[in-house]
């Protein structure tokens, strides 16, 4: 009787500790996150920047779910980044005030955040620099 409520006890204490295992919460710099299936959620962000990039992966698992409420109590956040990696923005994820912005980051150089660096980041600086409108004109095009 003994060994029988043993072996019962520590099949409920096994059982218990994978499924602690399971939902538990993890840190990456200030980002919160559990680990599914091979699949990463933010679950909070406790960092003080306004702008906030969520990486594209986290522990060579892709960030496929922003959670409930992981930016919207954060009051310093006003723009996030999400990485194309993202299939999944519960309800009410972000503020009513925080801008989101989807798709893969600006390459660096990539003045214009069109997506490549080329000669249009060069006439954007040029423009920007020279308190000219940075808007993108075609006739300045060397490729064309």
């Amino acid at each position: 009787m003994k060994k029988k409520a043993l072996s019962i006890l520590i099949t409920l204490v096994l059982i218990a500790s994978v499924q602690l295992n399971v939902c538990a919460e993890y840190i990456h710099g200030y980002f919160r996150y559990t680990v599914k299936d091979a699949s990463v959620t933010i679950t909070a962000y406790k960092g003080t920047e306004t702008k906030v990039t969520v990486p594209a992966m986290i522990g060579g698992n892709p960030v496929n779910v922003i959670a409930k409420g992981a930016f919207a109590n954060n009051t310093y956040v006003k723009t996030v980044y999400l990485p194309d990696t993202v299939t999944t923005v519960e309800y009410g994820a972000f503020g009513s005030d925080q801008k989101v912005i989807y798709g893969s980051p600006a390459t660096k150089g990539d003045v214009n955040s069109d997506g490549s660096v080329n000669n249009k980041d060069v006439v954007f600086l040029f423009r920007y620099v020279s308190g000219i409108s940075p808007v993108y004109d075609e006739k300045y095009d060397i490729d064309s």
